[in-house]
């Protein structure tokens, strides 16, 4: 087995979880750097995310077993030098359960966590029960509901096992940017040092760069934390052992990503919401940001990680001048009494005056253009619908969900929203007809609480279905098995499948299929007894015949020809 310089894992469209936007696309955008950028060849590369197919004749699928299977299966050592690290990438939902933070492969249940989940402490564990040389962790994960304590143990493991981690959580986005703002950074960093890129320098530019980086939509969490196992590791090149020839990073990869002058991280000032373009800058307007924390060194353990330290960030060109003399302020409360004053008063002459007209009154106007806002909301939200697409329903309904009570067209909104949400879960039920019952509980989740009669049909059918699930398993293990069974000249092979296929029962997934390989196996079999029968071995051609099972449609030719052998026997 090849070794690998970087493992990248990243997942969007989970079996369990609501998809996530960002996942699969960012960990190609990492891979392709490696690969195109930095000249890694494929075979010291893994990818493993919802479209990869297979890899050196494994399944780069990223469920649970697949994971663990590459972990173990990597012969880290063999060919990279001992001063390059190891690159671990994952991109993905997190959870913490019961003390222990967990990595969800593809087909992690937040209902079955223990099982499903892939521990930290175990894939630490196993990149350094299998490399002596530097590793680099690189966790980026979302948070699936409210906030819990994931992260917290993950860094406590890599201070005491001294791996180098960098860590970012944030809630699951519903943004339509290309790339995650985390991953977006930490290629431009990458980009900017290229070859001199070392750990201490990649913690100082995510810090200088993250907080003005454009939110769009998305609700970060926790900035990035970064823990280096030495202050050597800190300083060394984290692409020591490349040649300077390989890195085929231009000038004008990075020229645009230059910062402006200053390159500490600016100071937070509280509540104060400031506006400003920054043309030094990259194409990423400033927005609030979290806090970035270092952790470079070796800090005491903390209790709990701070979940929520907005901040804002002003550049250091803008000043806020504050009031000069209070008379100013007087004068400034005494103007706006007075715009309030004529505004109230002018409205209700408007509205009294026999020959005003009502496009005219600002109560009338506000109300006009409210309306019209909503209503075009309601028929934006209708571009969404996609035919068999769940989440397109589910977008929305969510869009929808923003009228008001008060709307004049707040019933049009339920009841669209009433009628979205059986479409669901009609979505679902094909998929189950189908056979296809974990896109079926993907679909039937997005039905929204609010919908309680069509959210409680949802619910049973999702037990239902979770039940098939298992089943489906079970059958499928019996099919493969049976499969691995048959040995094209042996007829007792395929006797053998076919007991075993006849224990899945009609009103379970995978009987059709069962069926049809039942009636595929009965036919050579009786072909089988009719070869040997022409070459005379009648005894052999009976015994084989007597192999074909009853109920098919192979099981009455048998019959009649082990009539006319007998005869020619006796």
């Amino acid at each position: 087995m090849e070794s690998y310089q970087c493992l990248v894992i990243g997942i969007s469209r989970y079996q369990f979880f609501p998809p996530l936007n960002h996942g699969e696309g960012d960990a190609k955008a990492i891979y392709q750097f490696f690969r195109q950028e930095v000249n890694i060849p494929e075979r010291q590369l893994l990818l493993l995310s919802d479209t990869s197919g297979t890899f050196s004749g494994l399944s780069a699928y990223p469920n649970g077993d697949n994971l663990l299977n590459w972990l173990k299966l990597n012969n880290i050592d063999r060919l990279n030098p001992q001063n390059t690290p190891l690159w671990f990438f994952f991109l993905g939902y997190g959870l913490n359960y019961q003390g222990e933070d967990y990595l969800m492969p593809i087909d992690g249940n937040p209902q079955d966590v223990a099982h499903t989940g892939i521990r930290v402490s175990t894939i630490l564990d196993i990149l350094q029960q299998q490399t002596d040389r530097p590793i680099l962790v690189i966790l980026n994960l979302y948070l699936s509901g409210s906030p819990t304590k994931v992260g917290q143990q993950s860094i406590n493991l890599a201070k005491h096992k001294k791996i180098g981690l960098i860590f970012s959580l944030r809630q699951s986005s519903e943004t339509t940017l290309s790339q995650g703002i985390f991953t977006s950074a930490l290629l431009e960093a990458l980009r900017y040092y290229r070859r001199e890129i070392t750990l201490s320098k990649l913690a100082q530019y995510l810090g200088d760069r993250l907080p003005s980086i454009s939110f769009s939509g998305e609700k970060l969490v926790l900035s990035p934390i970064v823990i280096s196992p030495s202050l050597a590791f800190s300083s060394q090149s984290l692409f020591a052992s490349i040649q300077r020839e390989k890195l085929d990073i231009t000038q004008s990869d990075f020229e645009p990503l230059k910062q402006s002058s200053t390159s500490s991280v600016p100071q937070p000032i509280s509540a104060i919401n400031v506006s400003i373009e920054d043309k030094s800058a990259p194409n990423f307007p400033l927005l609030p940001a979290l806090e970035v924390t270092h952790t470079m060194t070796q800090p005491e353990p903390e209790e709990t990680i701070p979940m929520t330290t907005y901040q804002f960030f002003l550049p250091s060109s803008v000043k806020i001048e504050p009031p000069h003399d209070g008379k100013w302020l007087w004068l400034g409360g005494v103007f706006v009494l007075l715009v309030l004053f004529l505004l109230i008063y002018g409205a209700r002459w408007t509205l009294l005056a026999p020959d005003s007209s009502p496009e005219l009154t600002s109560s009338f106007q506000y109300s006009t253009a409210q309306l019209e806002s909503q209503r075009e909301l309601l028929k934006q939200a209708t571009t969404y619908l996609k035919e068999n697409q769940a989440s397109s329903f589910n977008r929305a309904i969510q869009e929808v969900g923003k009228i008001p009570l008060s709307s004049p067209v707040y019933q049009e909104a339920q009841e669209k929203m009433a009628r979205w949400s059986e479409m669901i879960l009609d979505i679902a039920q094909g998929r189950a007809k189908q056979g296809n019952f974990q896109d079926a509980i993907a679909a039937a989740k997005l039905v929204p609480p609010q919908q309680k009669q069509v959210y409680n049909a949802a619910l049973k059918a999702i037990e239902t279905w979770q039940v098939q699930v298992k089943q489906q398993q079970v059958n499928q293990a019996l099919i493969d098995g049976a499969k691995a069974l048959i040995q094209p000249a042996l007829a007792s092979s395929y006797n053998q499948g076919i007991t075993i296929l006849r224990q899945i029962r009609s009103s379970e997934p995978g009987y059709k299929q069962a069926q049809e390989l039942i009636e595929q196996w009965s036919q050579k079999i009786y072909r089988l007894a009719n070869s040997r029968a022409k070459q005379g071995d009648y005894q052999s051609a009976i015994a084989t015949a007597k192999l074909v099972p009853a109920g098919t449609s192979a099981h009455q030719m048998a019959k009649n020809a082990l009539a006319k052998w007998q005869a020619k026997l006796d």
